[in-house]
């Protein structure tokens, strides 16, 4: 996995105020917002689109998840 996705997981971590506020926020194990940190793994799509809908839309989805953005393009609508 890329790094670039770290310091946007990083902010969203920040944002909620830790690994395991964002886990019970997003509906994840602690152990996944562990490794999205130490880019070990990326963030599933509707698990970004839970983050977008939980920021309030300070971290867009497709920022969240590569793979999201790819279809959001195919489908023209990014």
């Amino acid at each position: 996995m890329s790094d670039q996705l770290i310091p946007i997981y990083k902010e969203l971590i920040n944002h909620f105020g830790g690994q395991q506020q964002t886990a019970e926020a997003l509906g994840v194990g602690q152990s996944s917002v562990s490794e999205w940190c130490k880019g070990k793994s990326k963030m599933r799509p509707i698990t970004a689109a839970k983050a977008q809908d939980m920021s309030q839309g300070l971290f867009l989805a497709k920022d969240l998840c590569p793979e999201l953005k790819e279809v959001l393009a195919i489908l023209d609508v990014a």
